[in-house]
């Protein structure tokens, strides 16, 4: 029943909101398609994806044809992003775009060629007169390319003028669909300082089970404390020849049988786009490896897609609930109405003091267990010792009044207790450990302390490489920028197994700095403490602060304008990194996984000994995936400091390139052609700094310029003649410099002979 009205609100919603609704199949628009590969708003690196993607088997020079009436309102033309593309306004005021494309029809090819060369320019935007390039529904409109990608596509907007994209399926194209959505994980993540969720700190995923094709649970329930919201790993599949796994178009999460949150990918606005990494949660998938959408709203998000449709924000305050084990459940939805369910309890823990009072007595272990009662027996628990090498478990006996008692082996050297009470009230793990006097460090090493920023908070992991006697404490200082102390408390630090713990912290919004000290009794009895400093910054939208790293050797302008919620932003240097090409401090900006909305401008100040002649060949570099990237080469010659604008933060260091480009003609020199070549090209790679829409690889034919089509993904320049090359002798010349000024020249000769 529930899917049934689905499908008929969707039909509602389609006349009342989109009257220029079209009925067409994706045949009438690209015939020959093998089906879609991609669907509205599924994530990219930097935006949500505005289209559908068709399949082109034969590769480039597909014929892509004209779903309405209509003309020819803009053509762009770039070697990156969305390559050739056309803009078809039909006469019911919709907007048909076309994407990757290898060439336009002839007439308007004829025309866009012309302006190219007028403007000597590869690059080009050009905007017609309604009546210039008249196109009728089912007229050809061009041919499937690879340009701006890597694999010959057709990528197919619907949009209601420049700016807003509609999700074609909801405007009435259609695809044959006969498969249900699948989940796969369910993460629950910590959205307050006191959160707990099974006892971790970190956000925690989970395994779900399919009971059948439209139904998943999860068997354990989930004991939680403090705020939480969920985030879901799953996909949608069209039919079982497509393989593909597609993005999710309707997502729905009720607590208890009422609804709380609920979104809809059927349209948003261009300039909406770069707010991906508020539905796109990346911190979990560099967790866990695993792509995750959050189904929770934040304050500050301007999305549409919960705006029309959500209740409430997804985020649950378990102290409010009235029970103490409530029912979440999760829909995922296509657009057909084909939807699966995932259904988990959430149990609600308080959290309380538990302590573990342990005496070693010869061979055995007198455990005392406070405030709870020892002499409950329905309090089922279990105990696990670590001998040598070997877990093994144990029933512990009650001893009324006083607690529990294990016997060990006298030979046991190492004694390792686990606490695991599955009882709803405490259901965390608690460590003890005790060692004979033969078991002894002279010199106990210090735990290996690291920082991670997720969300907005710190974890933080404190790792022993042997077992202390009892759970370590820590101690928070939290610091202005000359180290005066602001506040300080102590610090809840939990157990995640025997020697790993950790400990959550939210940034103080006054402070700079946070001061973590780590205390600990090692297996001689002795207490050792260890002081670990982290220096952060906070950015507020609209707040115009820019940030300058402690030595003033990193300046980030105003990046309080590139965020859309509170941000904390830690700066580190990467000294691994640095080599013979770097001239500066290499510098990790933290989180990486942020996206930067419009960018930001990063500078690095030149740290190595440089003459005036080689600043010019220095510029800000970004290392990701084993790999140097150009990121800018903006000099501020007064002041030392070299940049350029950021739309992500990472890794960055200045570096060395005065090399120049290479390049490789793709014929030989003294070439013979019987008729008039197809193609003319070479092969074009620059080594760190690279071609930019003001810098793109030229060729010339007999010293005329002729437009070269620069394709990065395959690092080659062609020529493509539209009219036939003459006979005779010919020159081709192929030119490029990079961003960095470096240039090469080559040339080669060849013969047409009719």
């Amino acid at each position: 029943m529930r899917t049934r009205l689905y499908q008929y609100s969707a039909i509602i919603i389609l006349i009342f909101l989109f009257p220029l609704y079209i009925y067409a199949q994706f045949d009438e628009v690209m015939p020959g398609n093998s089906g879609i590969s991609s669907v509205f708003g599924e994530f990219r690196p930097d935006h949500f994806h505005a289209g559908i993607d068709l399949r082109s088997p034969a590769g480039s020079g597909m014929e892509v044809f004209a779903p309405d009436s209509g003309y020819v309102a803009k053509v762009e033309i770039n070697p990156w992003g969305y390559g050739k593309m056309l803009y078809l306004v039909t006469f019911e005021g919709n907007m048909a775009v076309y994407v990757h494309l290898s060439k336009f029809y002839d007439e308007l090819e004829r025309q866009v060629r012309e302006e190219q060369k007028n403007r000597r320019s590869y690059s080009i935007s050009i905007e017609f007169e309604e009546n210039r390039f008249m196109l009728k529904k089912g007229q050809l409109v061009g041919y499937t390319g690879d340009t701006g990608t890597r694999i010959a596509h057709l990528h197919f907007e619907w949009r209601e003028g420049y700016d807003r994209v509609v999700n074609p399926l909801d405007a009435g194209f259609f695809i044959e669909d006969s498969k249900r959505p699948e989940i796969f994980n369910l993460a629950v993540i910590p959205m307050s300082d006191e959160t707990i969720i099974d006892g971790k700190l970190l956000p925690q995923m989970y395994e779900v089970e399919a009971e059948s094709d439209s139904s998943y649970e999860l068997e354990k329930p989930v004991f939680v404390w403090g705020k939480i919201g969920f985030a879901l790993s799953a996909s949608d599949r069209q039919s079982e020849e497509n393989q593909n796994r597609f993005g999710i178009y309707a997502y729905d999460l009720l607590l208890n049988d009422s609804i709380i949150y609920s979104a809809r990918y059927d349209s948003f606005e261009l300039s909406h786009t770069d707010q991906i990494d508020l539905v796109w949660n990346r911190e979990l998938q560099k967790l866990h490896g695993k792509r995750f959408h959050n189904l929770f709203v934040p304050s500050s998000s301007g999305l549409p897609f919960w705006g029309r449709f959500s209740p409430g924000s997804g985020i649950l305050d378990i102290s409010d609930l009235s029970k103490d084990t409530s029912t979440v459940a999760f829909y995922c939805s296509d657009i057909y109405g084909h939807s699966v369910k995932l259904q988990c309890r959430i149990v609600r823990v308080i959290p309380g003091e538990l302590n573990l009072n342990c005496e070693e007595r010869n061979s055995t272990i007198n455990c005392y267990l406070e405030p709870m009662d020892a002499a409950d027996n329905s309090m089922i628990r279990w105990w696990k010792s670590l001998d040598g090498k070997y877990w093994k478990s144990f029933l512990p006996t009650v001893q009324p009044g006083k607690g529990y008692y294990i016997d060990f082996p006298e030979t046991s050297t190492v004694k390792l207790i686990r606490l695991s009470n599955v009882e709803e009230k405490y259901p965390f793990p608690i460590y003890w450990c005790a060692l004979h006097p033969e078991y002894y460090f002279k010199n106990f090493p210090e735990p290996q302390i690291s920082w991670r920023l997720i969300d907005g908070m710190f974890y933080v992991d404190i790792v022993f490489s042997n077992f202390i006697q009892s759970n370590p404490f820590g101690w928070l200082r939290y610091l202005d920028e000359e180290d005066h102390i602001l506040c300080e408390h102590s610090a809840i630090i939990v157990a995640h197994s025997s020697r790993k713990y950790a400990t959550r912290l939210k940034p103080n919004t006054k402070g700079s700095k946070i001061s973590l000290t780590v205390g600990w009794t090692n297996p001689s009895g002795i207490s050792q403490q260890v002081e670990n400093i982290c220096q952060y910054y906070r950015l507020t939208p609209g707040s115009g602060n820019s940030i300058t790293s402690y030595d003033g050797e990193l300046v980030l302008e105003d990046p309080s304008s590139a965020v859309f919620k509170e941000t904390f932003v830690t700066l580190t240097r990467v000294d691994s990194l640095q080599d013979s090409l770097s001239y500066s401090s290499c510098w990790s900006v933290s989180p990486e996984e942020l996206l930067v909305r419009n960018g930001v401008k990063l500078w690095l100040k030149v740290t190595e000994p440089c003459s005036s002649s080689m600043i010019n060949t220095l510029c800000l570099a970004k290392y990701e995936n084993d790999e140097w990237w150009f990121a800018g080469s903006e000099h501020d010659s007064a002041s030392g400091y070299i940049g350029g604008v950021i739309k992500k933060f990472g890794t960055y260091s200045l570096r060395k390139d005065n090399e120049p480009p290479l390049i490789q003609p793709l014929i030989e020199d003294n070439s013979v052609f019987s008729y008039s070549p197809v193609s003319l090209g070479a092969a074009v790679a620059d080594n760190l700094a690279g071609f930019s829409l003001q810098n793109l690889p030229e060729i010339f034919l007999d010293d005329e310029w002729v437009i070269g089509e620069y394709h990065p993904n395959k690092e080659n320049v062609t020529y493509f003649p539209m009219d036939r090359v003459e006979k005779g002798e010919h020159v081709l010349v192929f030119q490029a410099k990079d961003n960095l000024g470096n240039a090469s020249v080559d040339s080669v000769r060849f013969r047409v002979i009719k």
